[in-house]
């Protein structure tokens, strides 16, 4: 899957220098309007769902909670514009 992201929250703090805790990721992706149900169809397939209902969740809402491998929170933000 080749997709346009990129890290935002507390990772993204912490790359530019200010230290700050975090449990978990937060990371904005392109998605075109009425194309959020294909990406998170995609993104479902590779990471476990935080909640049920996750998929209804992400095309009302544009944000996709997920969770890593190693159990770590990921919240996917599903932007609309290139300077999102």
């Amino acid at each position: 899957m080749n997709l346009t992201y990129c890290v935002i929250g507390g990772l993204a703090v912490i790359r530019w220098g200010e230290v700050r805790f975090t449990q978990d990721a937060d990371i904005a992706v392109l998605v075109s309007f009425g194309d959020e149900s294909v990406f998170a169809e995609k993104l479902l397939k590779r990471f476990e769902s935080r909640i049920s209902g996750a998929l209804e969740f992400a095309v009302s809402n544009r944000v996709l909670l997920i969770k890593s491998s190693s159990r770590v929170s990921i919240d996917v933000t599903f932007a609309a514009l290139p300077f999102e």
